[in-house]
């Protein structure tokens, strides 16, 4: 799991709090660039469950870092990418 995630953490703009993932959805054919609500908001949903899954092998300091992340992620989409309304893509 960790291996897998470190690909996904790759993307991750630590200066912007976000993942930076270009490319299409598998559910449409835009062309995403950048800093999107939907790959942004996977992504901080995923570090939630990479927590749960190190605090079931006991690691509390690396499940504290991961809900972090996922916390500052959330407050990156909610300052950057909410347009009042709605979450912009």
């Amino acid at each position: 799991m960790r291996a897998a995630a470190s690909f996904v953490d790759s993307f991750y703009d630590d200066a912007v709090g976000m993942l930076k993932a270009p490319g299409a959805l598998f559910i449409d054919v835009f062309i995403r660039g950048n800093y999107s609500a939907d790959s942004n908001g996977g992504y901080a949903w995923l570090l939630r469950r990479l927590g749960d899954a190190e605090d079931v092998f006991g690691n509390a300091t690396g499940a504290a870092e991961l809900r972090a992340r996922a916390a500052r992620v959330e407050a990156a989409m909610g300052a950057r990418l909410w347009a009042g309304d709605h979450f912009v893509t």
